[in-house]
Parts: C-alpha cells; sequence; structure tokens
C-alpha cells in the first residue's frame, strides 16, 4: 500500500497549531479545520479516493474557507458535536464560535461567520472542547485557569481556579459527566459536570464539582531506601510511628508526617517512577 503525506501551505507557510476533523459533515469526502500562526483559521475538505482517481491533476485538499477575526496566532479549533459550527481560540484570550452560513462571497466555497465572541480569559487559550450536547465548552488558558462557557448565551458560567501553572489541557467525558482539565503544574483534575438543568435554575451556582480528595505523590528518595536498606534508620523512623487508623479520612505530609486538610484530587507525574 502507498502512502502519500498531504501538505498543507495555506496558513502563509507559518505554523499550524490545531487541527480537528468534523464528524458530522454530510458533504462528499471529509471537511477539516486548521488554525495557525497567521491568525487565521482554514476550512477544508479532503477529496475521496474516487475523486483523487477521476480527477488526477487535482490536489487531495480542497480549500473551502478562510475565517479571519482573530489578532493573534490560533492555537485550538474544534467542530461542535452535530456540525455547522465550529469553535476556535488562541493568544488574543478570545472564544470565536463560528456558524456556516448560505451566503458565499469571494474565493470561498464556503461561508461561516462569528455567531459569538466569548471574552474573559486573561491569557493566551491554549485548548477547547465541547460538552458532547454542543451547548456548552469548556477552555483552557495560560492564566491557570479553565473556564466553563454557555455557548448558546455567550457567557462564562463558572472558573476553575484550582491549578497553580498554565492549564494546557480540557476533555469531555463522552457521556457527559466528567470534566477531567491538565496542567504543566503536574497534576490532572477531575471534575463532575452537575449538567444544564442545574445552570439554568441556579445561575452563578457551581455546575462542576470537585471529585474526591487530594493526595501527594511523594518523590522517591534513593538516598533514604539505600539506608534503610542497610539497616539504618530512616528518617520516616525517627519522626515516630503513625499507625493506619490515625491516616483514615485525611491526607498526610510525606516529609513531616502531619495530617493534612483533605483536598480536591490531583494526580502527578513523577519523573523518578519508571
Amino acid at each position: 500500500m502507498r502512502v502519500k503525506t498531504v501538505q498543507i501551505n495555506w496558513h502563509d507557510k507559518l505554523p499550524i497549531f490545531s487541527v480537528d476533523f468534523d464528524h458530522s459533515y454530510s458533504g462528499t469526502g471529509w471537511r477539516f479545520a486548521t488554525g495557525g500562526g497567521d491568525n487565521n483559521v482554514r476550512i477544508w475538505r479532503l477529496r475521496t479516493p474516487q475523486e483523487r482517481e477521476t480527477d488526477a491533476q487535482s490536489p487531495a485538499v480542497e480549500f473551502l474557507a478562510s475565517l479571519n477575526r482573530h489578532t493573534a496566532p490560533v492555537n485550538v479549533v474544534r467542530f461542535a458535536p452535530g456540525g455547522s459550527r465550529l469553535a476556535s481560540a488562541g493568544d488574543d484570550g478570545v472564544i470565536i464560535i463560528w456558524r456556516q452560513v448560505a451566503e458565499v462571497a469571494g474565493e470561498d466555497i464556503e461561508a461561516w461567520r462569528p455567531a459569538a465572541m466569548l471574552r474573559g480569559s486573561l491569557a493566551d487559550i491554549c485548548d477547547l472542547a465541547w460538552s458532547p450536547c454542543g451547548g456548552f465548552i469548556v477552555s483552557a488558558s495560560v492564566d491557570n485557569t479553565a473556564r466553563i462557557w454557555d455557548a448558546r448565551e455567550a457567557r462564562c458560567l463558572q472558573v476553575l481556579a484550582d491549578h497553580t501553572h498554565y492549564v494546557q489541557g480540557v476533555a469531555w467525558d463522552p457521556k457527559g459527566e466528567f470534566l477531567v482539565t491538565q496542567s504543566s503544574d503536574r497534576s490532572v483534575r477531575m471534575y463532575r459536570w452537575m449538567g444544564a438543568a442545574k445552570a439554568a435554575a441556579r445561575p452563578g451556582s457551581e455546575i462542576a464539582m470537585p471529585l474526591a480528595a487530594h493526595y501527594s505523590m511523594p518523590r522517591l528518595d534513593t538516598d533514604a531506601d539505600t539506608a534503610e536498606a542497610n539497616g539504618e534508620d530512616s528518617a520516616r523512623e525517627d519522626s515516630g510511628d503513625i499507625k493506619d487508623a490515625d491516616l483514615q479520612g485525611m491526607d498526610v505530609d510525606s516529609a513531616q508526617h502531619k495530617p493534612a486538610i483533605r483536598k480536591t484530587q490531583r494526580l502527578f507525574h513523577d519523573d523518578n517512577l519508571a
């Protein structure tokens, strides 16, 4: 089987930071969007093998539209479930929700117009995720927050400010029950989505609740492990014995062995672990 790499050079030869396929596209072939360093969003169509066999001289990728409203590089593009809408965001801190319209002008084959602009993030936006129902968006920003937006009413519903460093990724589970955020602070945070009904019934209330408790993952102390293996007293033994019964229902500081307040669950990646 022969494989040929498709190259897209329609972002003025600047970096392309994001790509997303429209899984609800009803036309011929496959539609996808790209966001790049030229501040633009581009819409494309990948031709079917049958089309390419019929017209071998035509490019495998067809340009459909250029979306020009961002004032800084576009970091992320995401099609909404059900198609016909596209969300984009970037270094300008603005989320633009685009809607496909019938009027086509210029060289574009498709026409897209801004349906809403979501403002509120204090810095660059790194990632976006649509809720499975297509009514909400969660965004990740380098202002250390994730924000939940009502895509229909164009307003921010809740700011998740639990991370201590850049929030670089967000995801919504396929059933719409949980949200997950990832950050440069080496943690992943999980939230339970309370649903659109609560958002409508109680404006301003928390609609994404943190899950479980917080447990720090201690770094491996190779020197202490070696000393303990040689029969020497470890720092843990010097600090006194702690019974398992004393640890129930509380977090423990691995260095001082003191009870700590229960917090939101954080899952750390530790470079010392194999």
